[in-house]
């Protein structure tokens, strides 16, 4: 393979860190909501308010932020809570107490529904203002959100937040422009569609769960001891 058949592979993954770098800054930025987000999903070993078990966390999300809803559900299992995610076959009912967590970057209603059908994000906040006997179970229900834009249906409807907002003041180099021209290629092509959303949520939210680790006094060996096994042989330590 000759250089010239990778030639903007350089300049995107570098526009692709570029755009991850930024989380740093939302963490600056919206340190007391992530902080409010994490202590959620902390209090979730015994928030369950119906008979005195752990809340039950759900995760949902559309596409590529489902994948990413996936990833961060596994590393929760494997922090002890226990944890599902909508759209799968064994997912049980939602009780009083337990926490839904949605990843989306357009954050409407729509994507909303799409991605969770049985449950209506507004029966669950309109509970306690109008308690009838089918929406009561979520009164106490939870709402996180991880989402692309502040003002979105979704950010609006969360009890605590992670907002990652798209940039769109990238400004090119001498040389980049210069070679976008000699390919005739769009720079604003160089991450498309969700990704920068969607590889930005990842990250962020694997950070949290090392934070969360350490807020609850564990270590990767108790990760790995909730790692499922099945087809993993587990390696004796010599």
């Amino acid at each position: 393979m000759t250089n010239l058949e990778l030639n903007i592979l350089d300049l995107s993954l570098n526009e692709l860190l570029r755009t991850v770098n930024k989380t740093e800054s939302i963490l600056k930025d919206q340190y007391d909501e992530i902080k409010e987000f994490r202590d959620i999903i902390l209090t979730a070993r015994n928030l369950r308010f119906d008979n005195g078990n752990d809340a039950t966390i759900f995760l949902a999300g559309s596409g590529r932020s489902g994948f990413v809803a996936k990833f961060f559900a596994m590393r929760l299992m494997h922090l002890g809570f226990h944890v599902y995610v909508f759209g799968e076959t064994l997912v049980p009912p939602v009780h009083d107490g337990d926490i839904i967590l949605f990843i989306s970057k357009s954050g409407g209603e729509n994507a909303v529904t799409d991605s969770i059908e049985s449950t209506k994000l507004e029966n669950i906040k309109k509970s306690k203002s109008s308690p009838s006997k089918n929406n009561m179970i979520f009164e106490n229900v939870k709402i996180l959100s991880v989402c692309g834009s502040f003002d979105c249906y979704l950010a609006s409807h969360s009890d605590a937040k992670i907002v990652i907002e798209a940039e769109r003041d990238r400004k090119s180099t001498k040389e980049e422009s210069e070679r976008f021209d000699s390919l005739g290629f769009n720079s604003n092509e160089l991450v498309i569609m969700g990704t920068g959303f969607e590889d930005s949520a990842l990250l962020i939210l694997d950070a949290l769960v090392v934070e969360m680790m350490n807020n609850l006094g564990l270590c990767e060996e108790d990760l790995e001891n909730n790692h499922e096994n099945i087809n993993r042989p587990k390696v004796s330590k010599k």
